[in-house]
């Protein structure tokens, strides 16, 4: 039997195999299966019987052993693999490509030699071992598809190929068990330079804001309810008999007036009482009085608030220099101030210019240039409620000074949170008000990032604390260093690898 050399290459693995006789190599080389060209063909013999060499399970060892085994007799005979898989190393540094050298001269024909005399017919030879099972390309992979042994596909920007019946779902990798590489991608030249940013364009003007509109009907008063039954009177007790009226006497002469006597003189003056209890001297501006405990008028001046149950409602004084005339229960954010006024405009969810300042709820109408107040905490009532529930947030429109329940407005928009329903109806509706404003990410504390552009993702840096923005082009991130079972690994260069963008 001619000898047969099978090489077999695992990621940096070579196992030579010559018969049943096992020599182990280590070659760091992609994966490649090759058999070794045959020899010069012998004289053809006479025909003998077919052998079938029949490639049966290509498996992993447990060890670093790699063996061969070929069973059954010829014509059918089975050849299968045990080969190790050796630990993956740390990538070198790619090596600088060689200068190729020149090829030689071709050299000169010989001279065709003169037909030999037909020799005899020689009895057929020994047929040759069957080669190795080829690989069957399946394409892409797809985790629902069945694969068995030999089937190959393309995977991770890298080709594998199937050794045994890899479960349905087994993704290919170099820790996999049953998916080998047939080529890994090499790496991704540099990044050319960033283009420069564009210059940004003018913002557009502020559209004018919408009419209010108008306020809806009061709904209908519910029915009285019905009243009790008067319960009946108890009976009168019987009246006794009326006496009879005596015989009125004949009535007297009038005798004449007396003559006025002498006035008195004037008693002494009583002793003046104690006097009665007022307000406790003392307090300054802007105090107010307080009791101390449960003896009558025993208070004092303070400046603390009391302790007993109420809601506090937090106001401010504000000015609308709008030009139009601001309504109750809109909702402003403050757009500047003149030295001594607060100066407000209606708040709009559509740009951080005109949301992330929200103030409040104005507390009453306010003509141009006039002051009032608005309400920052606390409860505002007698505003229109009717299209929500009790209990559902408030958050600030993308429509000018307006509000909407239950969910903010969809992205772009910021999201304001102004509070919560407390009371739906049409007249008599009621907020708690408490403005929380929504942050965008470049106003976080750990997040540098003044001037995104297009394709940029955030990388956090150890040496800064910081997220700041590394831009990604064709689809590609590049690293000068990598993080391998957490430690930190310079590669001598730059690393090119896909990013996979949501």
């Amino acid at each position: 039997m001619s000898d047969v050399v099978v090489s077999v290459v695992e990621s940096t693995t070579s196992v030579t195999v010559t018969d049943t006789d096992v020599a182990v190599s280590v070659v760091e080389s992609p994966v490649t299966i090759t058999t070794a060209t045959a020899g010069p063909q012998g004289i053809q013999g006479e025909v003998g019987p077919a052998n079938t060499l029949t490639v049966g399970t290509v498996t992993k060892s447990s060890d670093d052993t790699a063996t061969v085994t070929i069973t059954g007799d010829a014509p059918e005979q089975t050849i299968s693999f045990v080969l190790p898989r050796g630990l993956q190393g740390t990538q070198g540094i790619q090596g600088i490509q060689g200068i190729q050298g020149e090829t030689g001269a071709t050299g000169a024909t010989g001279a065709t030699g003169a037909t030999g005399a037909k020799g005899d017919t020689g009895e057929t030879g020994a047929v040759g071992p069957t080669g190795a099972t080829g690989i069957t390309w399946q394409g892409n992979f797809d985790a629902e598809v069945d694969y068995v042994n030999n089937d190959a596909v393309y995977f991770d920007n890298s080709s594998w190929f199937a050794s045994g019946n890899p479960p349905v779902g087994e993704q290919p990798s170099i820790i996999s068990t049953y998916w080998w590489p047939l080529a890994i991608q090499g790496a991704t030249g540099a990044t050319g330079a960033t283009g420069s940013q564009g210059p940004t364009g003018p913002t557009g003007a502020t559209g004018p804001t919408g009419a209010t509109g108008p306020q809806g009907s009061q709904g209908p008063q519910g029915d009285q309810g019905i009243k009790g039954d008067t319960g009946s009177t108890g009976a009168t007790g019987a009246t006794g008999p009326q006496g009879e009226q005596g015989i009125q006497g004949i009535q007297g002469d009038i005798g004449p007036q007396g003559a006025t006597g002498s006035t008195g003189s004037t008693g002494a003056t009583g002793a003046t009482g104690a006097t009665g209890a007022g307000v406790v001297a003392g307090g300054t501006a802007g105090q107010f009085l307080a009791k101390l405990d449960a003896t009558d008028y025993n208070t004092t001046w303070t400046s603390t608030a009391p302790s007993a149950g109420y809601t506090s409602v937090v106001k401010h004084l504000v000015r609308n220099s709008t030009g139009s005339t601001l309504y109750k229960g809109q909702v402003v954010y403050i757009t500047s101030a003149d030295g001594v006024h607060i100066l407000v405009s209606l708040a709009d969810a559509d740009t951080e210019a005109t949301s992330s300042k929200t103030l409040g709820f104005l507390d009453q109408d306010l003509v141009n240039n006039a002051d009032g107040y608005v309400i920052t905490e606390g409860v505002i009532e007698n505003i229109n409620t009717a299209a929500a529930t009790a209990g559902n947030s408030v958050w600030l429109s993308s429509t000018a000074g307006e509000f909407v329940f239950g969910n903010a407005p969809a992205k772009p928009a910021n999201s304001v949170y102004l509070g919560v329903v407390s009371r739906a109806n049409a007249n008599n509706g009621a907020i708690f008000v408490k403005v929380q404003n929504g942050y965008e990410l470049e106003e976080l504390h750990n997040v540098s990032s003044t001037s995104p552009t297009n394709n940029q993702v955030l990388t956090y840096s150890t040496a800064t604390t910081l997220w700041t923005p590394t831009t990604i082009t064709n689809g590609m991130l590049t690293y000068s260093t990598i993080t391998i079972n957490g430690t930190a690994i310079a590669l001598g260069g730059t690393v090119t690898v896909l990013a996979t963008l949501g």
